[in-house]
C-alpha cells in the first residue's frame, strides 16, 4: 500500500539530526544491556572498542560491532530486543521513551543486518531505524533491517512498518511478510511478499 506522506519523511529525517544533538548531551546515558551474545561483539565510542559480555551496559553514542561469527542479544530499557547479525555495526544515537508515550528511538545501522521486537506497551511515538539509504519507523512490531553497500532492505515479521528513501519519494507501508529494497538516491520499490529462500537466509542471520 502506497501513502503519500512527505511531512512524515520530513519529521523523521529532522528526528536523524536531533539524535546526533542528544547523543552530544546524553552520551553516557545506559540504554540496555546484553542479554546473550557469541562469537566477538563490541562496542566502540570515538577510536575506542571495549569487548563485551553478558551483562554489560550500552550507552547513547555506542555503536555495536559484531564479528564474522558474532551475534548479540541487546535487552533496551523499555523491554525491546535487538538482535544484532554477524558483521554489523549499529549505533543507539536516540533511545527516550516517555511514561505516558510519546517517546523517540532511533538506532543508525552502518552496515550488516539487524532484528528487532519493538515493545508496543512503551507507546512509542517513533521507533526508527536508519540507513546510508532509507528511514523506516514503527510503533510496535517485529522487523529486521539490512544494510549493504549503497542499498538497504527490510522485512517485516508482524505489524506495520513504514519505510521512506533517504532521498525525496513516497512513503510505503510495509505489512506481515512483505520487504522492499531502497539503493541510494531511489525511491523504496513497492512492498512485496519476499521468497522463501531469501527470508530464510536473512532471519538465520538474527537467529539463534
Amino acid at each position: 500500500m502506497r501513502i503519500d506522506r512527505r511531512v512524515w519523511l520530513r519529521a523523521m529525517l529532522a528526528a536523524i539530526a536531533l539524535g546526533g544533538l542528544t547523543r552530544r548531551l546524553a552520551a553516557q546515558d545506559a540504554v540496555g544491556e546484553v542479554v546473550r551474545l557469541q562469537g566477538h561483539v563490541a562496542k566502540t565510542r570515538g577510536s575506542g572498542e571495549t569487548a563485551l559480555g553478558l551483562g554489560d551496559k550500552v550507552a547513547l553514542g555506542d555503536s555495536i560491532v559484531t564479528g564474522e561469527n558474532g551475534k548479540v542479544d541487546l535487552r533496551f530499557a523499555d523491554g525491546s530486543l535487538l538482535t544484532v547479525g554477524p558483521s554489523s555495526r549499529v549505533e543507539v544515537a536516540r533511545f527516550a521513551p516517555k511514561a505516558g508515550g510519546g517517546g523517540e528511538a532511533l538506532l543508525s545501522l552502518l552496515s550488516g543486518i539487524i532484528k528487532l521486537i519493538v515493545n508496543d506497551g512503551t507507546r512509542w511515538g517513533r521507533f526508527a531505524v536508519q540507513t546510508e539509504t532509507a528511514v523506516a519507523a514503527v510503533r510496535g512490531t517485529e522487523w529486521l533491517v539490512e544494510a549493504g553497500k549503497d542499498t538497504s532492505a527490510v522485512l517485516v515479521l508482524s505489524g506495520t512498518v513504514e519505510v521512506a528513501g533517504r532521498a525525496a519519494g513516497p512513503v510505503f507501508k510495509l505489512g506481515p511478510g512483505q520487504g522492499t529494497d531502497i539503493k541510494a538516491g531511489a525511491a523504496p520499490t513497492p512492498p512485496k511478499i519476499w521468497g522463501a529462500a531469501r527470508r530464510q537466509k536473512a532471519l538465520a542471520r538474527v537467529t539463534w
